[in-house]
């Protein structure tokens, strides 16, 4: 499976820890890696909009009439709660 990071923190990471091995090469390869077309998702666990288990395993969702959402899934409208 294909892992998504964040190439700013990358780059800064490296020149913090590792000054020695990082050189303006490094940099530029890290530059040119294509983009990904990724989204942050809201997980149902997180989201405003979910009102709470319907059973063991089964969240109620403000925003779908669905009854096989998990705390696990996610939608494009999601919003999360804010933390306490």
């Amino acid at each position: 499976m294909t892992k998504y990071i964040n190439a700013d923190k990358l780059i800064k990471d490296l020149r913090d820890n590792a000054a020695e091995h990082f050189n303006s090469t490094v940099n530029s390869i890290i530059i040119a890696q294509p983009s990904a077309d990724v989204v942050e998702v809201v997980r149902c666990e997180g989201c405003i909009y979910n009102l709470g288990k319907l059973s063991d395993k089964y969240v109620k969702c403000e925003n779908s009439l669905r009854a096989d959402l998990t705390d696990n899934d996610f939608c494009s409208s999601g919003i999360r709660r804010e933390s306490k």
